[in-house]
């Protein structure tokens, strides 16, 4: 979806579709980078605590400083 011009935040992916997707793109990275900055600006306020969860998980997971 990022690929698309025209993304805007009623497009943005539910919490499971962030996790698979981010989870592909550290796979093919892993061992390649250190640190990974998240993206913002995609989700609503009330979503952060949940999002923030499921990156602090991903990161872990591939041995990543966020």
């Amino acid at each position: 979806m990022a690929s698309l011009s025209s993304l805007s935040i009623t497009d943005g992916a539910s919490l499971d579709e962030y996790e698979k997707e981010s989870c592909e793109i550290f796979d093919g990275i892993s061992g390649a980078v250190n640190a990974v900055a998240f993206p913002d600006g995609h989700i609503e306020y009330h979503e952060l605590d949940d999002f923030f969860a499921v990156n602090t998980q991903m990161a872990d997971k591939y041995c990543l400083n966020c």
